[in-house]
C-alpha cells in the first residue's frame, strides 16, 4: 500500500487528545454502522471492508515506522482520523498518526497527499 509520510519536524503534535486511538475509532464506527447499516454500506461499504482497510493502513504505517525508526517506542497508541476524498467513491480513507516516545516526533501516514503537511 502506498502511504505518504509526513514528519512534523520541529513542531511535534502535542495535542493528541483530539484524535482517537485506532482501536477506539474502530469500536466507534462499528457501533455507528450497526445503527444504520444501509446508509453506511452505501457511503463507505461494509463495516468489515472499512475495518480491514484501516488495518491495512495501520499495518503499512507500522512497517515503515519500524524500518525508519528501528522499532522506536510509541508515546501513545497509534491514532487515526478520517480523510474526505472529495467524491462519492463508496470508500472511506484514513490517516494514521504515530508519535515517538523519547522526543515526541510525530509522523502522519496517509494514502492521500496532504500538501499542507509537506516541508514541515
Amino acid at each position: 500500500m502506498k502511504l505518504y509520510e509526513y514528519w512534523l519536524g520541529l513542531y511535534p503534535l502535542d495535542w493528541e487528545f483530539c484524535f482517537m486511538p485506532v482501536q477506539t475509532y474502530k469500536n466507534f464506527i462499528t457501533e455507528q454502522y450497526h445503527k444504520n447499516p444501509a446508509f453506511y454500506n452505501i457511503s463507505a461499504g461494509s463495516i468489515e471492508k472499512v475495518l480491514a482497510h484501516i488495518d491495512a493502513i495501520l499495518s503499512a504505517a507500522m512497517e515503515d515506522w519500524n524500518k525508519t525508526t528501528n522499532h522506536a517506542a510509541l508515546r501513545c497508541p497509534p491514532m487515526i482520523f478520517p480523510l474526505p476524498k472529495g467524491q462519492e467513491s463508496n470508500v472511506a480513507e484514513f490517516a494514521v498518526i504515530l508519535k515517538m516516545d523519547h522526543d515526541g516526533d510525530t509522523v502522519v501516514y496517509s494514502p492521500i497527499l496532504l500538501p499542507h503537511l509537506e516541508n514541515q
